[in-house]
């Protein structure tokens, strides 16, 4: 078996700059939006020089691009992960609701940026075509989800792609809610009510 290689110092020091850097960029990119936040305000609230953002990154969009596709990527590992657990459906869709939603409080503002940004910046970040494809990747993945809970006969039986929109669209609606509200801190009440809202939809009464 090989053996794994040891980072070097400046190699460690490199990946722990490259990310203060990147959760700098993620507060200034929530308080300011992505138009108004500018490189020198991300500078200036990571402590490290402009030149030094550059070098990292190249550009304002590079550096947003990467806080997008590490939320992609949390996203698709999660799910996988969830989804392909032993539990019930039902207990799998609970599961990720709420991974969701810990998702969304590891960084608040944030997701609802990103849906923001998706909305209005048509063709002006390259990145978008690429993120859009993943996303709809990961609704039809969903899809197939409810498809096997419909036939285990633990969700009703209204086609597993409306539910996979219907359970997209009451994670996305409650996340622009809480950023309309500038909600900083959960309410655990709420979740459980929405989840229940679904549930109470989507799930047969024996379950």
């Amino acid at each position: 078996m090989e053996k794994e290689r040891v980072l070097s110092r400046r190699e460690r020091e490199r990946i722990r700059h490259r990310g203060e850097i990147l959760e700098a960029a993620k507060r200034i990119f929530v308080e300011s939006g992505y138009n108004s936040a500018t490189m020198d305000a991300i500078a200036s609230e990571s402590e490290f020089s402009l030149a030094t953002l550059y070098k990292f990154f190249g550009s304002k969009e590079n550096l947003f691009v990467e806080i997008l596709l590490q939320m992609m990527e949390k996203l698709e590992n999660q799910t996988e992960e969830i989804l392909t657990r032993n539990s019930s459906c039902r207990q799998r869709a609970i599961d990720l609701f709420k991974a969701r939603l810990d998702l969304h409080w590891d960084n608040p503002g944030l997701v609802s940026l990103v849906q923001d940004v998706i909305r209005n910046h048509h063709g002006e970040l390259d990145c978008l075509v690429d993120l859009k494809k993943r996303y709809i990747s990961h609704v039809k993945r969903m899809a197939m989800f409810f498809s096997e809970g419909i036939t285990r006969g633990e969700f009703r039986d209204q086609g597993g792609n409306n539910l996979a929109l219907v359970y997209e669209g009451v994670l996305h609606m409650y996340f622009g809610s809480t950023a309309e509200r500038k909600m900083r801190k959960r309410d655990l009440d709420e979740e459980v009510a929405l989840l229940s809202i679904f549930l109470d939809g989507a799930a047969t009464p024996s379950f």
